[in-house]
């Protein structure tokens, strides 16, 4: 997770740096860090972190509310769930994000394949597959319609930081969506045989992410300009504080993927 390294330090233009600051900014990659995503899940850990320099007035503005923090109001929430989402849709539609981005942490995913020979059996069993990621999908697909209506919204939602985590939580369900539907495009490469020809020494094949979507499906794409979007807006809007530095990293990250073949 994000808040296990991430290097909480404030730099202040100023150059002092106070408790205050790093409380604030722990408190908000803490809330970053609510919204997993399947390209995190499968990136190598980062050992530390150094957190942005944040201008104090704009890290003030956009400061958690310790009283209306995601785990305060998801225990609101859990309270009593039709009512607290009626009343707070913005927020609603950030939990429905986290819910639908956590169920999709817990799927089995083939992201190698041994040099064995590609059978009926096996293409029978990456359809199975494949039939079970274009279910996952829709259900993504659901969820983004619930937040597309939630962001009408938005203005009304009082807290900044509730605003920022719909983006986040947006672009990372996003995310996931692309990851899923790249996924699928990879395994129909196996029964298609299009997988690279093995040479002396490779014992298989492996996905490797690359910097653009493979998928040809527009969706994709679609998908992937409003995710860089909202990146953007977060490194605009949220400038000097952890939602902009947060924001920066995931826009440089490789969203496509391609079967390569590996070496023992």
């Amino acid at each position: 997770m994000l808040v296990d390294v991430v290097c909480i330090v404030a730099f202040l233009h100023t150059g002092t740096s106070g408790e205050e600051e790093a409380k604030m900014i722990r408190s908000i990659v803490q809330e970053i860090d609510r919204s997993p995503s399947l390209y995190r899940r499968f990136e190598l850990p980062t050992d530390v972190v150094a957190a942005p320099k944040s201008v104090l007035a704009k890290l003030m503005a956009v400061a958690v509310d310790e009283r209306e923090s995601f785990d305060k109001e998801r225990v609101r929430r859990n309270a009593g769930k039709e009512k607290y989402d009626a009343a707070h849709s913005v927020r609603a539609a950030v939990f429905a994000a986290v819910e639908a981005s956590q169920e999709t942490q817990r799927r089995t995913l083939r992201l190698e394949l041994s040099a064995v020979p590609i059978t009926p059996k096996l293409k029978a069993a990456i359809a199975k597959d494949q039939a079970d990621i274009a279910a996952a999908v829709f259900h993504l697909e659901q969820v983004l319609d619930e937040m597309i209506d939630a962001e009408k919204g938005i203005d009304k939602e009082p807290r900044k930081h509730w605003q920022a985590q719909y983006h986040w939580a947006r672009s990372q369900l996003q995310a996931d969506m692309i990851f899923l539907m790249e996924y699928n495009f990879a395994l129909g490469a196996i029964r298609a045989d299009r997988l690279p020809e093995l040479d002396k020494g490779d014992v298989g094949w492996k996905i490797m992410f690359v910097l653009r979507p493979r998928a040809p499906e527009a969706k994709v794409k679609s998908l992937a300009k409003d995710r860089a979007k909202r990146l953007s807006l977060l490194e605009k809007d949220y400038a000097d504080t952890p939602w902009a530095h947060f924001a920066a990293r995931e826009g440089e990250r490789w969203i496509g993927m391609e079967w390569m073949t590996r070496k023992k």
